[in-house]
């Protein structure tokens, strides 16, 4: 059997034989030339080692010794099957691979000699005799493992980008028939009922609360922004999830609340305190395989200097709740890490490792602090401290609704009739006319027969076509206010001329809304001052396009938005535009052909390629065919693709005034 004779050596530590291993890969090098190879070989930096073609060890440098944690002495000698994991493993077919003179990279998980698995990338190389005959592998293994968990944990955090943003449309849907429930329980509520049926609505109505706190949540993952804090007592929140929870938990769990006896008032956003609560308390089960008893516990604490907590919070007083569990503890070990990203005590490895880091982040954000007690076989004790606040009694609710001032009429624009006949009820019960439209096709042709009539428009926020009721408003009406709808309960406008009201919402809520539009003008310039740059977003994604146009309108920006460019050479024919942002990817025309056909039709009009997918060929067919402005990615920084493009539109505006001034 072959053997790798220049290669062999005395001692796995001679500097010597490695030379004489390195001069089998460089064939001819002289001494001088190997002295830096020799010294890479008797370095720790890189595990390089040596096979013969019977896959046993020759060699075994210091940073093999390192990475495995075997002495050479012990490997040379030995078999590569010694580190292998799985007999199928790529690295099994090096040798006859090696033989027929490849140079071969791979992935492999090793075995060290504590047992532990490493992932690796190995380079392999055949090793040649003087007559070029391969008589061994030479390999360079690098330890990838924490490479491999980051791109592990970047899959995951992709996969959870993805399920928030479906989360999130879900939400949206999920919020408009709790509009609807919340809105016909509340008309039924208006007439005579039992003692029974008005406590049966009560349940219905909190119910569809609950819900929108839980869509809240879900919309948060997708879009996270300061919440809106608000006053809650956590002893009604415990009470309120006291069922769910036991429910939750199941018979194998003795499950007990603890309630303190006054209100323990905190502020927090909506759903908040229940996803903190339901975090722990799922942990609690998690850790009870078996069953056990669980509890929770809420009582008032003052945090002075002498305090356990003194050193994480600032002195005052505090709400403590306290969930105690009788399953299987922690060390001192696991307890140090329990709130690190994606780390998880579960055996089966299925846990997201995300829970308590969740509730930690949320305690701290509402000046709190989170602390453990645990011990192995002794159970756990998660305690959780928020600033108290103090009561203070709140104006009547109706109040603002005993204000109202009856107006000619109300337009109500949303594409879900159920929802539309809700929102005339309710408007046309505080005294208001109403039209309705079903999309802002419709709206616009009831705006300009009744541009005298109609003193606000009520419209669904969702998608591109809320840009488009925007534009259309503002066009036709610039001092209107517009009352915006919106399932994803958030408000993402800073400029004045909007009003938000979330979904589900109120009667008293969206009336409050309509008499603030109808009795506050809008301070946008009026149809007859000076234009403003007009920008014209071109995207198959409606939702990005609508915040595009959004982000844009906060430089004082005229932007509208369409999914397609064959509709988009329309729209700028019927009212041209100072700059055209396109999408690349988009179904029937890509972004650069529109592009170049804007600068054949209107030649007058700025051109912005915006692409998540910036290759050079694109760019370079960007530059050359439609002689665009810029380029802009879409992972920018919002601020900065908005000044991007407010800085171009007012270019093109400057220029167009330089070629009205006479000659």
């Amino acid at each position: 059997m072959s053997s790798i004779k220049p290669i062999q050596v005395p001692h796995p530590r001679d500097e010597h034989a490695s030379g004489r291993f390195l001069a089998a890969l460089g064939q001819g090098e002289t001494e001088a030339d190997l002295l830096p190879f020799r010294a890479l070989v008797a370095s720790d930096s890189y595990a390089i080692v040596a096979l013969d073609l019977d896959h046993t060890f020759v060699t075994w440098n210091p940073g093999a010794e390192k990475l495995f944690g075997y002495d050479a002495s012990e490997m040379v000698g030995c078999k590569l099957a010694m580190l292998m994991t799985e007999v199928d493993q790529p690295i099994s077919q090096l040798p006859q691979r090696i033989a027929l003179g490849e140079t071969v990279e791979l992935d492999a998980r090793l075995r060290r000699a504590d047992g532990r698995v490493v992932d690796t990338f190995v380079t392999a190389t055949p090793v040649r005799d003087a007559a070029s005959k391969v008589v061994g592998t030479a390999l360079i293994i690098r330890d990838v493992t924490q490479a491999q968990e980051m791109k592990r944990r970047l899959h995951e955090v992709s996969q959870l980008q993805v399920m928030a943003r479906v989360a999130a449309g879900v939400a949206h849907d999920i919020n408009n028939v709790l509009a609807i429930v919340q809105a016909y329980a509340e008309f039924v509520e208006a007439g005579p009922l039992t003692t029974e049926q008005a406590n049966d609505l009560r349940l219905a109505r909190d119910a569809a609360k609950r819900g929108a706190s839980l869509t809240g949540q879900l919309l948060a993952m997708n879009r996270p922004r300061e919440p809106e804090l608000i006053k809650s007592d956590l002893n009604q929140v415990v009470r309120a999830a006291e069922e769910l929870l036991r429910r939750m938990l199941g018979a194998s769990v003795e499950f007990a609340t603890r309630l303190a006896p006054a209100p323990l008032e905190v502020k927090a956003a909506a759903g908040q305190l229940d996803q903190v609560l339901l975090n722990l308390v799922l942990n609690a089960r998690d850790a009870m395989p078996l069953g056990g008893k669980l509890e929770v516990s809420l009582q008032s604490a003052v945090v002075g200097p002498e305090h356990d907590a003194a050193s994480q919070l600032r002195p005052g007083n505090y709400a403590r709740l306290a969930v105690r569990d009788t399953g299987i503890g922690m060390d001192d070990a696991t307890r140090q890490r329990i709130f690190e990203p994606f780390f998880t005590t579960k055996a089966s490895g299925r846990g997201s490792g995300l829970g308590l880091l969740v509730v930690t982040e949320t305690v701290r954000e509402l000046g709190g602090g989170v602390f453990v007690e645990s011990a192995r076989d002794q159970g756990s004790t998660f305690t959780v401290y928020l600033p108290l606040i103090e009561a203070r009694p709140e104006a009547p609710r109706g109040s603002s609704v005993q204000r109202l001032v009856a107006v000619p009429s109300v337009l109500i624009v949303d594409s879900d009739p159920i929802l539309r006949m809700a929102i005339a009820r309710i408007l046309r019960g505080g005294g208001y006319q109403t039209l309705e439209a079903t999309d802002p096709v419709e709206a616009e042709a009831v705006i300009r027969g009744n541009p005298k009539n109609i003193r606000t428009v009520v419209s669904d926020m969702s998608g591109a076509s809320y840009a488009s009721i925007a534009s259309i408003v503002r066009e036709l009406c610039p001092t209107m206010q517009l009352v915006c709808l919106s399932g994803l309960s958030t408000d993402d406008r800073r400029e004045p001329g909007y009003l938000f009201v979330p979904k589900p919402f109120a009667a008293v809520d969206l009336l409050a809304a309509v008499a603030k539009a109808v009795d506050t003008p809008t301070l946008r310039p009026s149809k007859s001052s000076e234009r403003l740059p007009s920008v014209l977003v071109v995207d198959d994604d409606e939702a990005l396009a609508a915040s595009l146009v959004r982000v844009l309108a906060e430089s004082d920006l005229h932007a509208r938005s369409t999914k397609s460019g064959l509709h988009a050479l329309q729209l700028l024919q019927q009212e041209p535009a100072d700059v055209v942002v396109a999408d690349q990817f988009m179904p029937g025309m890509d972004g650069v052909k529109l592009l170049e056909l804007v600068q054949a039709r209107f030649p007058d009009t700025a051109r912005i390629l915006f692409t998540a997918h910036a290759s050079p060929d694109i760019v370079l067919a960007a530059v050359n065919r439609a002689r665009v402005s810029k380029v802009l990615l879409k992972n920018m920084h919002p601020v900065a693709i908005r000044d991007e493009i407010s800085a171009v539109a007012l270019e093109m505006m400057k220029k167009q005034r330089r070629s009205l001034l006479p000659r």
